[in-house]
């Protein structure tokens, strides 16, 4: 991958035993900042570089944010109704209410959802396969969007209610 303007630079200064995180913003003004350790510095460029960058701002959306963005494009493309956003709407915000939702949809694996899945297993099956269905939908749209290469949801089984 080619460095950009702005992506920093991250190196260890032997005369300050440290490690040095340089970085130039869009102003063209340059900043540095050092650090003890180097996984402290790797954080802290990491940071800087997705602050001011809405490029690679967008790549580590939430599964929230991700089913919203997909929720509020069907809705103002007319590819669903009223009822429907509002319907779909209720689901999310049952998914809400859990961890998950709030990861960054890169961190998602197959097996963090599997888990999330034997969660739900005492609400209806109707509800279950509502979630399944947001789920594949957000990481599809992830996929188009370039937030992801690879659907998770690929390796999962749908939960079975024990209702």
């Amino acid at each position: 991958m080619n460095k950009k303007y702005g992506d920093g630079t991250l190196y260890f200064d032997h005369n300050k035993n440290k490690w040095i995180v340089q970085i130039c913003n869009n102003a063209s003004k340059r900043t540095s900042k050092s650090f003890a350790l180097k996984r402290e510095a790797q954080q802290y460029l990491k940071d800087e570089k997705y602050k001011d960058n809405p490029e690679l701002q967008r790549k580590i959306k939430t599964l929230q944010n991700i089913m919203y963005e997909n929720l509020e494009l069907k809705y103002k493309t007319n590819q669903i109704g009223k009822g429907q956003f509002e319907r779909i709407n209720r689901t999310i915000k049952t998914i809400n209410k859990s961890y998950i939702a709030t990861l960054p949809i890169k961190e998602i694996t197959s097996q963090i959802i599997q888990d999330y899945y034997s969660t739900i297993i005492d609400n209806s099956q109707s509800t279950i396969n509502k979630i399944h269905e947001q789920f594949y939908q957000a990481f599809n749209y992830s996929i188009i969007r370039g937030y992801i290469d690879i659907n998770p949801m690929n390796n999962v089984k749908r939960a079975v209610s024990t209702w």
